[in-house]
């Protein structure tokens, strides 16, 4: 249920979503491979869904302010990108999303984000007077194939992969690239770099915290690949892991180097050196992880259908 609002974030107008977060589960981590390995969480966290009732959900990103920071994520094909707080739930932020699916803070102007939108097929910019521009939305003169997961390196460039979803279901749409990219944007000059394009359905991505690696998952097998990082390429691609489930998704580091993997029906901790050692049984496919909170060691999950956050369970 929506109602009309005149709450404001800078200048970006939101409404409002009545919402109520519930437990679901408890015991939420389990040792799994090595359970000798320290975990990065309590294992007595429980799962809680803060929001929900989306047609996909992905690209939760943490933002700190003054008020005590929000989670922003998108919607994707229920079209609305969304900013959760703990004293107000979901808040439209954009509405029609384009189906958002991404979101990162631009490294080169403060107080603005750098999006992945899914039905316009391009990289764009969410500026502070709440207008969005564009980023890129073509290689070689040919328009992207379907933007999904994104992130940022130290030196400004932004990383994203492009693979090829939803042509089968919207034959209006031609797709124009045949290969599926890692690409790379330097926000400097507008230039657009393919960093790689042997996987068949590149998904999440991320640098390794050292930036020395950057690594991807194909929802198509069980893996996550890497790379390392040369200056202008990349090297031959290796194995990091190997997941027990395939339909990987979303991937992210957490403070202590550990990998968090989005599989078919949970979420997997793999150790730097790629040893799974945890997992999280999710109620609904989980998309993608997010570190948030006072500290940014809360783990909030998005999924096909909800938001969830792991939580102690009083």
């Amino acid at each position: 249920m929506f109602c009309s609002s005149n709450i404001f974030i800078g200048v970006l107008s939101l409404s409002c979503l009545a919402w109520g977060g519930s437990k679901v589960s408890a015991d939420a981590i389990e040792r799994v491979g090595e359970p000798s390995r320290t975990l990065p969480v309590s294992e007595n966290l429980v799962l809680e869904k803060i929001a929900g009732d989306y047609n996909g959900c992905e690209g939760p990103l943490w933002v700190d302010d003054d008020e005590g920071g929000y989670l922003m994520y998108g919607a994707v094909h229920t079209n609305i990108a969304y900013i959760w707080r703990e004293n107000t739930g979901a808040i439209e932020l954009k509405n029609p999303s384009n189906e958002a699916s991404a979101f990162k803070p631009a490294p080169d102007k403060p107080g603005t984000f750098i999006v992945a939108e899914q039905t316009t097929r391009r990289i764009v910019r969410y500026e502070t007077d709440g207008f969005i521009s564009l980023v890129a939305n073509r290689f070689k003169g040919k328009l992207f194939n379907r933007p999904n997961d994104l992130t940022i390196h130290s030196d400004g460039s932004v990383w994203f992969t492009d693979p090829d979803y939803l042509f089968k279901s919207r034959p209006q749409e031609t797709k124009e690239l045949e290969a599926q990219h890692i690409f790379r944007i330097d926000l400097g000059d507008g230039s657009v770099q393919s960093m790689d394009a042997s996987l068949n359905k590149p998904n999440g991505i991320a640098f390794t915290p050292d930036e020395k690696y950057v690594l991807a998952s194909d929802t198509t097998t069980n893996k996550v690949f890497k790379w390392k990082i040369f200056k202008g390429r990349l090297g031959p691609r290796s194995v990091f892991v190997e997941l027990p489930q395939d339909r990987l998704d979303g991937i992210k580091f957490d403070w202590k180097g550990n990998l968090w993997v989005a599989a078919a029906d949970s979420i997997y901790i793999v150790s730097p050196d790629g040893t799974v050692f945890a997992k999280i049984a999710m109620p609904i496919k989980p998309t993608a992880i997010e570190f948030g909170g006072a500290d940014r060691r809360t783990p909030f999950i998005t999924t096909r259908q909800a938001v969830f956050r792991l939580v102690n369970p009083s």
